[in-house]
């Protein structure tokens, strides 16, 4: 089987890195590439591949429904799943639109060239001739051994057009450096030279992700993680000009896949010192510490809902203080709606009032009416209120960059909502509905729900 592929992804950080990987089998040719679901089936449509890396969660037309138009019409071509999502959910899709195969984005280093394999084989495309013998790499220098797939990596790179040159004339203080990082079970990396020229241990390649490895080895460390530069940058050049170590726990924002991702990371830069002295390098541990931040501040929002609301006498009081409780964590709750149903003796809880809000205005249309009927009619209401209220269940909605919404963090759209019911003690059925805005920086997984 010819060994032609197509990589459909949004992210062009991600094309780069599957480009980076599929490098190191040149019996595959990329044919082409695109930027959505729609693109991604008209080239398939003009170039034919053997086999289609497919994102799922794209503009325009998603994987999914893309998937199900080549199967239809190119069914000849293999269909393989890329995806952050969920990873039950996302085989599920992938199975239910006839996919070759899923494989998860945090899992593509491993996962991404033996799956190709078993589709594409190991022909090769220039002559159809299928080696007998297997190609074998020249042994692992001494001071690389013991460093799992970055040993391999780095032996195997070309830094003669990068500032460190040929890996024959590194300095024994970068080797050294590069051995004590690679024989460490703790995320680390290295910045070498005038660009500090990322180098990486195999714990490292989780905070990286498939977004970044392993197209990061040896690129300026401005470029690897220039979302988050403005803030490091700084760091980094106490280091080179000052031989200043310093020592931080920060939030930083970082796109290692889908989507601009809210993390929080206690770090460290230290200076590194070559034969003569002079600063050369930077060395860097680090440790994710994003569950612990968000959990307090859950937490703590959580708290102070139970201290504050639950005593107040009247219910306006209590409604009030709970709006001003999620007004102050607008990273979990960009804005919030709370209705409460009105208590007719005719029709009760058949129309919902607007009481309260906060991070948008009131009044609006769509996003906030004053006031529901929950029988329908004619007002549009972009909320399912009513069937909220009818099965005392929480939904999750989809947003499309609705006018008047606020923009959540690092400036992103907000594309989600959880609409819930409130429930009241001694009542059997809900009071009210709370609409709650959902971080665009945070996956809406099963602990970010048990919040709301």
């Amino acid at each position: 089987m010819s060994g032609n592929i197509l990589i459909v992804d949004d992210h062009e950080i991600v094309r780069r890195g599957l480009r980076s990987l599929l490098s190191s089998r040149p019996e595959w040719q990329i044919c082409g590439e695109a930027e959505d679901g729609l693109q991604g089936v008209e080239r398939a449509k003009a170039l034919r591949p053997s086999l289609v890396l497919m994102d799922i969660s794209m503009p325009r037309m998603n994987g999914l429904e893309a998937t199900r138009i080549l199967r239809r019409d190119l069914p000849e071509t293999k269909v393989v799943i890329i995806s952050q999502n969920d990873p039950a959910i996302a085989r599920r899709q992938a199975k239910e639109v006839d996919a070759a195969a899923y494989i998860s984005k945090s899992d593509l280093s491993r996962d991404l060239l033996p799956t190709l394999s078993s589709f594409l084989g190991h022909t090769d495309s220039c002559d159809g001739i299928t080696p007998t013998q297997p190609v074998s790499s020249p042994p692992v220098l001494d001071w690389l051994a013991g460093g799992g797939i970055l040993s391999r990596l780095i032996q195997e790179h070309d830094f003669s057009k990068s500032p460190l040159g040929p890996i024959a004339g590194w300095p024994q203080s970068l080797k050294t450096s590069v051995n004590l990082i690679l024989n460490s079970q703790h995320p680390m990396w290295i910045g070498w030279g005038p660009e500090a020229t990322f180098l990486y241990n195999d714990a490292y390649v989780q905070v990286l992700s498939s977004a970044k490895h392993p197209w990061a080895l040896g690129q300026p460390a401005a470029e690897v993680w220039s979302e988050i530069w403005d803030i490091c940058g700084p760091l980094a050049d106490k280091v080179f000009q000052n031989g200043e170590a310093s020592f931080d726990e920060v939030r930083l924002f970082m796109n290692r896949g889908d989507f601009v991702e809210e993390t929080y990371y206690s770090f460290s830069y230290s200076p590194i010192r070559d034969e003569s002295g002079t600063v050369a390098g930077l060395f860097c541990p680090s440790t994710e510490v994003t569950p612990k931040v968000i959990n307090a501040r859950r937490l703590r929002t959580l708290s102070q809902l139970s201290a504050h609301a639950l005593v107040q006498k009247t219910t306006s009081a209590a409604c009030e203080s709970a709006i001003a409780t999620l007004a102050s964590n607008t990273d979990d709750v960009p804005f919030a709606i709370l209705y409460l149903l009105e208590d007719r003796q005719s029709d009760p809880g058949q129309t919902a009032r607007l009481e309260r809000l906060c991070g948008l205005l009131d009044g609006l249309d769509d996003l906030s009416p004053l006031v529901v009927d929950l029988n329908g009619g004619d007002q549009h209401c972009l909320w399912p209120l009513a069937e909220v209220v009818k099965t005392g269940q929480g939904q999750v909605i989809s947003l499309d960059d609705e006018a008047g919404l606020p923009r959540g963090l690092a400036q992103q759209t907000i594309s989600q909502a959880m609409v819930l019911p409130v429930i009241s003690r001694g009542d059997d059925g809900a009071v009210g509905v709370l609409v709650a805005g959902v971080n665009p920086a945070r996956k809406l997984d099963a602990e970010y729900r048990t919040f709301l």
